[in-house]
């Protein structure tokens, strides 16, 4: 079974610290964009983990196997956005 990309968006809403996520994908390939201030001071790859995290029983179950993804803290994301 693959993870949909509503599920994967749930799965990030249920962390209060989460603004924003929107997920596409294709059942083996994903892209997500994640707004969060849990990332505020953070290192990409400490963003990364974060994410991983999240997914880590997911991924483990072979329910999702690609992922690309752009974190975003609040600030950064109203930069982005202009």
């Amino acid at each position: 079974m693959v993870i949909t990309n509503g599920q994967l968006e749930k799965l990030f809403k249920q962390h209060d610290e989460v603004k924003y996520v929107k997920a596409e994908g294709d059942g083996y390939h994903y892209q997500v964009t994640i707004v969060s201030d849990e990332f505020v001071g953070k290192s990409k790859l400490a963003r990364q983990k974060w994410v991983y995290s999240v997914l880590n029983k997911h991924i483990v179950a072979g329910e999702l196997h690609a992922i690309h993804m752009h974190t975003y803290t609040g600030s950064e994301w109203e930069e982005q956005r202009g």
